[in-house]
């Protein structure tokens, strides 16, 4: 007699997920994080920037420069992978699910859109380690999200506001109470 044998579900390794929220000053910001950055730390890394909806984005380019880990903009679906930087594309916003990446519509009219907060909601349904971490920027996205992130057992990292090029960002982010204490 046979017996047939279920195939063991597809396992999605898990390494840690760095989500980065950033906006005014930004990109010398992440320039300056991924050349600190070893580029084999066993993590993704996903940077969301506010982005001009009316122009391509050269920041891959910028910070390939700046890195050995492989830098993509998302364009369509993509799973994500250890070592890699995957950035925001203009005009769109990013969400994760099942191990990938995708992007989708805004749902709210320009000056209205959180890309950060939206971005790091959708994280924060992902198991295993999460990081998120805001540099410079203005107004307060992201500050919602790091809330959500941290509810669900993750690491919130915020660049100081007097070395930050724009301070309102990471100011409302520590204001949320769910900072982590860089000095333990």
């Amino acid at each position: 007699m046979l017996v047939a044998v279920p195939k063991p579900a597809k396992q999605i390794k898990s390494f840690p997920l760095v989500a980065i929220g950033t906006s005014a000053g930004g990109v010398q910001a992440l320039q300056t994080f991924f050349e600190l950055i070893p580029s084999d730390t066993g993590a993704a890394f996903v940077a969301v920037l506010h982005l001009d909806p009316e122009h391509r984005s050269d920041l891959s380019s910028i910070l390939a420069a700046r890195t050995a880990m492989t830098v993509k903009q998302v364009q369509n679906r993509i799973r994500i992978e250890p070592n890699h930087v995957y950035l925001i594309p203009p005009n769109r916003q990013l969400i994760v699910s099942d191990g990938a990446l995708d992007t989708c519509d805004f749902d709210k009219q320009r000056g209205k859109r959180a890309p950060i907060d939206f971005f790091f909601r959708s994280l924060a349904t992902r198991p295993g380690g999460l990081f998120a971490v805001i540099l410079t920027g203005a107004g307060s996205d992201g500050a919602l999200g790091v809330k959500a992130i941290k509810e669900a057992g993750g690491v919130i990292l915020v660049q100081d506001p007097d070395d930050a090029e724009y301070p309102s960002m990471p100011r409302s982010a520590i204001a949320t109470g769910c900072a982590d204490d860089a000095s333990r």
